[in-house]
């Protein structure tokens, strides 16, 4: 009964529960970080992270995360005008006098090149970017490793060996031990992804419907009308996914 009251807490607060088959421990995402708790509701780790993705393996023996946090880049850049223009000048009989004196002889005419450097207002270009941070964690939370992407990520799933990470571009990234082991693209926005439970083989869903396996080589699956919503995989082995029709 606790459990639904924290299921109930969770979504009103605009966070979500991964559970664990491990029954010790289970995981708070909140748009702003993770919480993750022991069966009495105690916080056991914690840490900040931007609405990031969370998952686990089928038995809760680690967890990985995605940190998306907003990269800012401000580049300030002076751009001044030089202006250079021929002229004509005439000395005044004070200042040919002067020269005179310490054996310099200059007409009263001469032809110069006059250059004018105007300073204007620096342009400020402004930038932002979502990063990824991917790493993968121990039940509790201690981290093996984290190393950042280049993608916008929307979709984390992990054996405890490899986390898969895709993103809103189609974007799929396989890392192993902090370094990315694997790059591909597929045709539409990964919006599931979940590893069997033997963790052999990983499942990618698409919002453009289509279901993708991962074993070795990649392949289609399965195509529904709609996007991917979830994906997991039940004691059967067989895969069992929720889409949506839009």
């Amino acid at each position: 009964m606790w459990f639904l009251v924290l299921l109930s807490l969770a979504v009103f607060a605009s966070a979500y529960v991964v559970p664990t088959e491990s029954l010790d421990v289970y995981y708070v995402v909140f748009p702003n970080g993770v919480e993750v708790r022991g069966l009495d509701g105690s916080v056991l780790y914690s840490m900040e992270a931007v609405y990031p993705p969370l998952a686990s393996d089928a038995v809760g023996g680690c967890f990985a995360l995605v940190n998306r946090p907003y990269v800012y880049q401000i580049l300030r850049r002076e751009v001044p005008i030089e202006i250079t223009t021929p002229t004509n000048i005439e000395l005044s009989d004070d200042v040919l006098n002067a020269l005179r004196q310490y054996g310099v002889v200059l007409p009263k005419r001469l032809s110069v090149v006059l250059n004018f450097t105007l300073p204007l207002p620096p342009v400020i270009i402004a930038g932002v970017y979502k990063g990824a941070v991917a790493s993968l964690h121990t039940p509790y939370g201690y981290p093996h490793w984290a190393t950042s992407l280049v993608l916008n990520a929307s979709v984390v799933a992990t054996n405890c060996v490899d986390v898969i990470v895709g993103g809103v571009d189609g974007s799929v990234v396989v890392v192993r031990n902090g370094a990315v082991a694997r790059r591909f693209k597929l045709p539409a926005p990964v919006t599931a992804a979940v590893y069997s439970r033997d963790g052999k083989t990983a499942y990618l869903g698409t919002a453009g419907g289509e279901v993708y396996k991962l074993a070795g080589d990649l392949s289609r699956v399965y195509t529904c009308r709609g996007s991917v919503l979830n994906m997991a995989t039940e004691w059967s082995k067989r895969l069992g996914f929720l889409w949506g029709v839009q």
